[in-house]
């Protein structure tokens, strides 16, 4: 027995194989699933893509709301500052004018006893 495994199973493997236009049809069935498998890949990965830039767009929008969000808190505490002065004059004018008001009335009074 001069057989050698391999010529065996090659032989064997021969005879049991398809006839050769099954195979043909075979391939080209399996080369369009797989084609439609890389395509399928490709297009997850081009999704992995644009969500990977969307994610990135979402994060740079999200500095840019968290910057606005401190110049407006910034600029709300100026406000604050310039209205707490505002309010102070707006309070030392009262109090002048009820001086004045009242020293009118004073001077009123001595002209009237006077007259």
């Amino acid at each position: 027995h001069t057989h050698t495994h391999t010529q065996i199973d090659a032989h064997t493997i021969g005879t049991h194989l398809p006839s050769p236009a099954w195979s043909a049809a075979q391939q080209a069935a399996l080369q369009a699933r797989l084609a439609a498998a890389v395509g399928r890949l490709q297009g997850m990965e081009q999704v992995q893509t644009d969500l990977s830039a969307a994610a990135a767009a979402s994060e740079r929008a999200l500095k840019d709301m968290r910057a606005e969000r401190d110049a407006m808190k910034h600029k709300c505490s100026l406000l604050q500052d310039k209205l707490t002065l505002a309010t102070q004059k707006q309070v030392q004018c009262h109090d002048q004018v009820r001086e004045a008001v009242s020293l009118l009335d004073e001077a009123r009074l001595q002209r009237d006893q006077v007259g």
